[in-house]
């Protein structure tokens, strides 16, 4: 701990290159966090009003829009987004959703990381438009 501080104060007062060595701080879990959803909007059993113009989910991790997809069904079970989906950032799913009248619809979606697992993840949730 001793070693650290030391290392770190001199860094701060500009003296590491007169030391010959450099801080380099590294944060081995972020290269180790697991796939997963990290938001949905709407989320799963959101009332909303006014109804979305879209459904987004974003991860902890890039996501394959090729290898993903997300299906909102209404209560008749009938589709009523496309099937082509939008990527807002590397991290991010989304699809368009029409004028979506007042009920309940159902959201099917799965999502394939960049990651080299090629890590699967899938779900179904609901929401509300009032």
């Amino acid at each position: 701990m001793t070693r650290i501080f030391f290392f770190i104060l001199i860094s701060l007062l500009g003296l590491a290159p007169a030391y010959g060595f450099e801080l380099t701080i590294v944060n081995q879990n972020a290269a180790a966090a697991p796939f997963q959803l990290v938001a949905a909007i709407p989320f799963d059993r959101q009332e909303v009003s006014p109804a979305p113009t879209a459904y987004i989910l974003r991860f902890s991790q890039p996501v394959r829009p090729d290898r993903s997809s997300i299906k909102v069904l209404n209560s008749f079970g009938m589709r009523v987004n496309g099937e082509e989906l939008q990527q807002p950032d590397g991290m991010s799913i989304a699809t368009a959703l029409p004028a979506l009248a007042p009920g309940k619809y159902v959201v099917k979606w799965q999502a394939r990381c960049q990651c080299p697992a090629d890590l699967d993840l899938g779900e179904t949730f609901h929401f509300v438009v009032k």
